[in-house]
């Protein structure tokens, strides 16, 4: 591990072990709602140089909910899961963690970058 390399908790190992496993198990409509709650909070948290904007979000809400409305049981239980793993990874790193973990990253934005991913999915899941 190099200096520049924050070693992740053990909730952020488990967060992706799981999302490895559910992208062999997730229909494609549940994989969007997952890469679009991604894209936004990455955009939201992790990349400084960019204006994530409200409308951007209700965008991406939008597409979330249009194909939350073909997910499975088994999508929904599995995106559940999703969901309360990152509620557990952003539980394990401190909101005001001013670590170094990437080009102007610290690992309090590690932390809103799961808990707004967490939020997002857990939204749509409710609306169905």
């Amino acid at each position: 591990m190099s200096n520049d390399e924050v070693k992740k908790t053990p909730e952020e190992e488990a967060l992706g072990k799981l999302v490895a496993l559910n992208n062999q198990v997730l229909s494609e409509a549940a994989r969007t709602v997952l890469r679009e709650a991604h894209r936004a909070s990455h955009a939201e948290n992790l990349v400084h140089n960019y204006c994530f904007g409200p409308e951007e979000y209700e965008e991406a809400i939008q597409k979330m909910r249009l194909e939350a409305t073909r997910l499975t049981d088994s999508d929904r239980q599995h995106l559940a899961k999703m969901v309360r793993a990152s509620e557990a990874a952003a539980s394990s790193i401190d909101p005001n963690d001013q670590t170094p973990a990437g080009y102007k990253v610290c690992r309090r934005d590690v932390h809103w970058y799961y808990e707004m991913l967490s939020e997002m999915v857990d939204d749509v899941l409710q609306d169905v």
